[in-house]
């Protein structure tokens, strides 16, 4: 049996949503020793941050699922 965690975070990026994206999956991925274990992210919400009537950052949040260590 395979055991699955998912975690949701925040990542934020000043080019778009696009880099928000892998900048939050990266982070995610920060603390696993094989990037394989990495198997789904949802984007659940994108926002975009304005400062003065303009985008200045985009903002994601992730749910990235991935199996246990010593699971495949």
């Amino acid at each position: 049996m395979i055991t699955a965690t998912a975690v949701e975070i925040s990542a934020s990026s000043t080019t778009g949503f696009d880099d928000a994206i892998n900048r939050g999956i990266h982070q995610a991925c920060a603390g696993l020793r094989d990037l394989r274990k990495l198997r789904s992210t949802c984007v659940n919400d994108q926002q975009i941050c304005l400062e003065k009537g303009h985008p200045a950052s985009y903002r994601v949040s992730l749910q990235v699922t991935f199996v246990q260590d010593g699971e495949e």
